[in-house]
């Protein structure tokens, strides 16, 4: 479980910093605190569906681009 809370907080760095964000600003559009924001992506934190889609409203991408296919 460690390995994916720590992928969703890279992937969520990396698209953060593509658009060219700081940490402040990215709280500002998603609503939720600098502080939250710094653990999970650096994998400290695990994180709610409803974080993950304020995180995904504010980013402009579906939540299902945090969730592998299953075949």
């Amino acid at each position: 479980m460690r390995e994916e809370i720590e992928s969703i907080g890279r992937r969520v760095r990396t698209l953060r910093q593509q658009k060219g964000w700081t940490l402040e600003e990215f709280s500002a559009r998603c609503g939720l605190s600098v502080g939250f924001l710094s653990q999970v992506e650096r994998g400290l934190s695990s994180i709610s569906i409803s974080s993950l889609n304020a995180i995904c409203k504010a980013l402009g991408i579906p939540l299902t681009h945090f969730f592998a296919t299953v075949n």
